[in-house]
């Protein structure tokens, strides 16, 4: 860990990353994640979790698919999970399984805190899981969304630099 309290010890390959163009949204009213119904295979696999252990329900209500998970191990297989990072400007957020479900019965049975829609825009919404272990400020003059967290940011700056300016002519397409 460096000074500013900024993790450097985690090895992170970014062979086990999924690159994500779109628009993200920090909501503090949102009680979930709320993610593109395309990215659910991709979080599932990223999870670690197999097709029996987790089963896909939609509420039909809300015209959402979230998962409904039963673990046999009960609520210490979490810390067997893959932890997730989001990557926002360089620093690396980490969120751990037990972040992204909550117990619902027995301590078997568990339901994510991840809600899959059908969104516009490819738009993904940050609500309390990311609030709950992270603070947010919006800085007005700079247009900037401010991060700040504990042990599980991670610094990649100098990777994400190196990357943006790889694909300048692609992000420079995409989001102007």
């Amino acid at each position: 860990t460096t000074s500013n309290g900024v993790n450097t010890s985690v090895n992170l390959s970014w062979n086990d990353t999924v690159e994500i163009h779109g628009r993200v949204l920090f909501d503090s009213t949102t009680s979930y994640i709320i993610i593109p119904n395309e990215y659910i295979d991709v979080i599932i696999e990223m999870l670690g979790v197999t097709s029996t252990e987790c089963k896909r329900e939609v509420n039909r209500n809300y015209n959402e698919t979230y998962l409904s998970c039963y673990f046999e191990k009960g609520i210490t297989y979490l810390n067997e999970l893959n932890d997730f990072y989001f990557l926002f400007e360089g620093y690396a957020y980490k969120l751990s399984a037990s972040d992204l479900f909550v117990n619902v019965t027995n301590d078997k049975e568990f339901i994510s805190k991840i809600k899959f829609r059908e969104e516009h825009n490819n738009i993904w919404i940050f609500g309390y899981p990311f609030f709950a272990k992270y603070e947010i400020a919006f800085d007005y003059d700079d247009k900037k969304v401010c991060i700040k967290g504990g042990n599980d940011v991670l610094n990649l700056t100098t990777e994400y630099m190196m990357w943006k300016k790889e694909n300048e002519d692609f992000l420079k397409m995409t989001f102007n």
